[in-house]
């Protein structure tokens, strides 16, 4: 009996040998042809509120075709604040492998040391992602070298207020092409508007009015310089020295935007409370509260801006377009010093900036489930609500343009199915290019002085930018703390490097 167990157990030793060369061997033969298990790449995902719970259905569609394309699955971490959270993931040597920077928050990571250039790469694996970006690539250096990828999108902004078209005919207010409006002659028709409305009824609101320059970009031509309006501007007026970096705030057209502000909310323009206020400007609209809002967009995007408003608008432009540093630095894609395969990353990045299919995915969802498909052509695909579906109920919608070549998206209605080609028209356009193209300030030198303007920036602006503060008071007492904050100091470090920039390149 004990002579049948051991031989028993010795034949489960051998078949267990033998599975276990059979298994060595077929994963051999594997490696022999030179198959590899697909790298996992693991990209931030930038949330706005809540997750989707459609975000891994997305996830796995994308990896039907980046596993066969390139060899690649992707992981989608979700995230509230990419910078912050990048920051963190890097410092903890987390894996991560593509990461977005936000409205000026590459340098950061850069002067961490948790970027790696990507100059080589570009030019071994990035070639078609050259020719999809184009001189938009510019956005993406930093001490003359390429740390991030931008969105691709229109080369600049249009300036201006997006307005109801009913109230603009019901009180004779007609834009004619090709004309830009002064906020002398918005003025004159916010007061007919006012006086015939009534004092319950009011012109400008909602949280876009205030503390992001829209307002102060509407009515004076500025270039924040790759940074931020903390770190001084080169005003592009004709009278302005386009070679000198000011502080803006203490500039006459900041004094005379603060005056008129001032004057604005006297005359019972601004919402009660604005410069507080948490309430969507599109949403005061619908509910007949407001007017219009001022705003930054390209043809055909106000019908986009305003969606969830329910009204015909109409785009009263007050600003040329311009090319400016900053319209490339929105969003940029980078690779972290975490990263085991950059070559790899390189390939997916080239992936999302040529193959539409990818771009929409992470963009749009999936067809059927977040979106159907009203109109096709050689112009692109015009995309609809699935029926009974809103937003806030889709499986899946991403709310911010930040994946690829964003004129390679699928277009919402009420939008135009020939709205990419509208765009690319209207880039290709702009006749106007600031003289500090290309160049981008290196924020490390100041760093401290610039956080403590930023602190002072905002005590201050939200007031000031609706009128809810004199002038005479406010305005001296902003800038006293702005100067005890160092913005001379910022100011005299980026007008170095900027002159430094400018020798070198020629300009």
């Amino acid at each position: 009996m004990k002579r049948k167990k051991r031989i028993i157990i010795m034949l489960c030793i051998v078949l267990c040998a033998a599975a276990f060369l059979q298994t060595r061997n077929i994963w051999s033969a594997g490696k022999t042809d030179g198959e590899e298990p697909p790298y996992e790449l693991v990209m931030q995902w930038p949330a706005s509120g809540k997750v989707p719970a459609g975000l891994k259905d997305v996830e796995q569609a994308l990896n039907v075709i980046t596993e066969d394309e390139i060899g690649v699955t992707i992981r989608l971490k979700a995230c509230q604040s990419p910078a912050f959270e990048a920051n963190l993931m890097i410092a903890a040597g987390d894996k991560l492998d593509l990461c977005v920077s936000m409205f000026g928050s590459m340098p950061e990571l850069i002067n961490n040391g948790y970027l790696i250039q990507l100059d080589s790469l570009m030019d071994t694996k990035g070639q078609e992602l050259k020719k999809v970006c184009g001189v938009q690539l510019e956005g993406g250096y930093y001490q003359d070298h390429i740390y991030g990828i931008p969105t691709v999108y229109s080369e600049g902004w249009r300036y201006g207020m997006i307005c109801r078209t009913d109230f603009m005919e019901k009180y004779g207010f007609e834009t004619e092409e090709g004309k830009y409006y002064s906020f002398d002659e918005l003025e004159e028709f916010f007061q007919r508007v006012k006086d015939g409305e009534g004092e319950d009824f009011y012109i400008l609101g909602g949280n876009l009015t205030c503390g992001g320059d829209l307002l102060e970009r509407s009515g004076y031509a500025f270039d924040v310089l790759g940074a931020g309006i903390e770190t001084g501007v080169l005003l592009l007026g004709s009278d302005n020295n386009p070679d000198k970096i000011v502080n803006f705030y203490e500039t006459k057209e900041f004094e005379e935007f603060a005056r008129r502000m001032y004057r604005w909310q006297n005359k019972g323009f601004f919402v009660p409370d604005t410069a507080i206020s948490e309430d969507s400007p599109n949403l005061l609209m619908r509910d007949g509260r407001t007017l219009g809002w001022f705003f930054h967009n390209v043809p055909g995007e106000e019908k986009e801006n305003t969606s969830d408003s329910g009204l015909d608008v109409t785009f009263i432009p007050t600003m040329e377009a311009v090319r400016t540093t900053d319209t490339y630095q929105t969003v940029l894609w980078s690779i972290p010093i975490t990263c085991e395969n950059p070559e790899k990353v390189m390939e997916f990045l080239e992936l999302l900036y040529t193959d539409e299919r990818v771009c929409n995915l992470l963009q749009r969802g999936i067809e059927g489930a977040s979106y159907v498909v009203e109109e096709e052509n050689e112009e692109g695909k015009l995309i609809a609500l699935p029926e009974g579906e809103t937003i806030d109920t889709l499986p899946y919608y991403a709310h911010l343009g930040v994946f690829g070549n964003r004129l390679d998206a699928y277009t919402w209605v009420p939008g135009e199915i020939d709205r990419n080609r509208r765009i690319k028209e209207f880039s290709d356009s702009i006749s106007r290019t600031s003289p500090a193209w290309g160049y981008v300030f290196d924020q490390e030198p100041t760093a401290l002085e610039i956080s403590r303007v930023k602190e002072v920036i905002k005590k201050y602006i939200g007031v000031i930018e609706t009128g809810a503060a004199d002038p005479d008071v406010e305005l001296p007492m902003f800038l006293d703390e702005l100067k005890a904050a160092g913005i001379d100091k910022v100011i005299e470090e980026n007008q170095r490097q900027y002159d430094l920039w400018r020798d070198a390149s020629g300009r």
